[in-house]
């Protein structure tokens, strides 16, 4: 038994009061985890092969069998920042998957995303939702959400629009280093290597240096990828000299729909990022006030 409060979590051992009804219990006393952090609402709680997941302070926790706490809601600080309160968990019995409704506030959404952890691979998925969520479930092993207008919206497993509209898929990386982290390199070349799922315009853009904005996008066309017997997307980066580099790939609908057509939306299927760069050493020089 596990007894959360909100900056601790303690485990209670035993069987409960004695079979026989007798007095006492074989209950043992509470022992507190070595953690601080604890849990903050009742409405956001779920367990799954992993352990249970729980909402603390600092975001999404998971209490793993061995009794330890992961931050997994760290990698995903950007769009719990927009939407801090989770309204929902689920976790999918036939997968490794767990879906959490995060809304910009609990009490009056107006703003939804829905936040996929996979236990397996430990990453996440951001999704936008066809409406403001509140609540989730599976019925008949079909995943529906409930809108805050009362509506409720079924997934179709076989297709990837939101109706007849194309729903953007966008994976994006950390802040990948090449040595240590004042280090320069040279970035000679970047491939992505996918399936082509459906048609679908691809994108891949980079941003250097913790910048805020990306620099350089290339985009290949439907047409371009289609011309490919390997879907092995690579190019030169107009810029080479980096100390860190971050990838961001998207896709969009075809430019040429008639002869590409969309059919079910899917898109490109991800393999492999793939980071061609030598290093050149010395330190960045930083300025007078920071040496």
């Amino acid at each position: 038994l596990i007894v959360a409060k909100r900056r601790a979590l303690y485990v209670v051992d035993g069987d409960g009061p004695p079979e026989n009804g007798g007095n006492g219990n074989e209950f043992s006393p509470p022992v507190r985890l070595p953690v601080h952090v604890g849990c903050v609402t009742s409405r956001a709680i779920a367990t799954s092969d992993a352990g249970t997941f729980f909402v603390s302070e600092r975001g999404i926790e998971l209490l793993t069998r061995s009794m330890q706490v992961a931050w997994i809601g760290e990698a995903i600080e950007d769009t719990l920042g927009a939407y801090p309160d989770v309204a929902s968990i689920l976790v999918e019995p036939l997968t490794c998957l767990v879906r959490f409704i995060v809304v910009d506030a609990i009490d009056t959404p107006t703003a939804s995303r829905l936040a996929v952890y996979d236990t397996n691979n430990k990453s996440w998925e951001v999704r936008t939702l066809p409406a403001v969520a509140v609540d989730q479930c599976l019925h008949d092993g079909v995943w529906h959400l409930l809108a805050a207008t009362g509506q409720v919206y079924q997934e179709t497993a076989a297709s990837y629009l939101d109706g007849s509209t194309w729903r953007t898929g966008t994976v994006e990386t950390g802040w990948i280093k090449f040595s240590q982290m004042a280090d320069w390199a040279q970035v000679k070349k970047v491939a992505l290597l996918m399936e082509q799922g459906t048609h679908a315009n691809v994108a891949v853009s980079l941003a250097y240096d913790d910048g805020t904005s990306y620099d350089q996008t290339r985009t290949w066309t439907a047409a371009e990828v289609n011309a490919l017997s390997r879907k092995h997307l690579e190019f030169v980066p107009t810029r080479q000299k980096a100390r860190t580099l971050k990838v961001r790939v998207t896709d969009a609908t075809p430019s040429d729909p008639g002869t590409y057509p969309v059919t079910t939306g899917q898109g490109p299927v991800l393999y492999g990022l793939a980071i061609e760069f030598e290093p050149l050493g010395g330190a960045t020089r930083r300025p007078d006030g920071a040496r």
